[in-house]
């Protein structure tokens, strides 16, 4: 007779997830205290409602909420972009939602910099894009694109992909999430990649092929990256995306 897999407890469970946007911290400075007391009630609320789980955004615009090597600390941890609060927001978060239990997954914006700006002076000096964009070489400018008015990463660069994939890699190995969460993973509608396309689609594909076989190569990449971090640290950090 054909035995069924035996299905660990973790596993039978149901998700039940509260997803907590960059928003919901606002922009101004705050201090450890203040962002502790905000976090506590967040995560209280998300006990109260019977959730299990959190999304919490911790890099909604090529930033981050957390210490990194690559992205600038964000302006939704210290009130201004590429300023150090003084503590690690997603250090305390994780803390805080697994005392309660809960299962906390890093939300992040991989293609987006800015909205309603496209001034890259703007941008800290170290930051990547502005690097990028200030290049007199036009691939490497090409890694940033301006659309609608605002600034957004290439997803036909393997630079860029690097970039993400690095990002992910840095969070999974230097914070005990339990996973990454993906939103808006696409190309952002009516950029313009035309110079892009036409140097690297060697295949001769659609731009809708083309522009999908990009963001195919980039999931591909950060699943493989993950898969081998979870062998590896015989971990389960799962990878989760919204297509909205």
């Amino acid at each position: 007779p054909t035995v069924a897999p035996t299905k660990t407890p973790e596993a039978t469970k149901e998700m039940k997830a509260m997803w907590i946007s960059y928003l919901e911290f606002g922009s101004s400075a705050k201090t450890e205290a203040q962002f502790r007391k905000t976090v506590t009630q967040m995560f209280d609320n998300c006990v109260s409602y019977g959730m299990n789980t959190v999304i919490v955004q911790v890099r909604p615009f090529s930033d981050a909420m957390y210490k990194s090597s690559y992205f600038p600390w964000s302006k939704y941890a210290s009130g201004t972009l590429g300023k150090d609060p003084g503590y690690d927001p997603l250090k305390i978060m994780i803390e805080l939602a697994h005392k309660r239990g809960l299962k906390i997954q890093a939300w992040l914006n991989p293609y987006r910099i800015t909205t309603g700006n496209t001034n890259v002076s703007a941008l800290p000096a170290s930051h990547p894009a502005r690097k990028w964009a200030n290049s007199s070489t036009s691939d490497v400018k090409r890694r940033v694109l301006s659309y609608g008015g605002n600034l957004y990463y290439n997803p036909s660069s393997s630079q860029v992909r690097t970039l993400i994939v690095n990002g992910v890699k840095e969070i999974v190995k230097n914070y005990d999430v339990d996973g990454i969460h993906f939103d808006d993973y696409f190309y952002a509608s009516g950029i313009n990649d035309a110079s892009t396309i036409a140097k690297y689609n060697t295949e001769g594909l659609s731009t809708s092929d083309f522009r999908r076989k990009q963001v195919d190569l980039f999931i591909k990449d950060l699943k493989d990256n993950l898969d081998q971090f979870n062998k590896k640290n015989n971990k389960f950090v799962q990878l989760g995306i919204s297509p909205t």
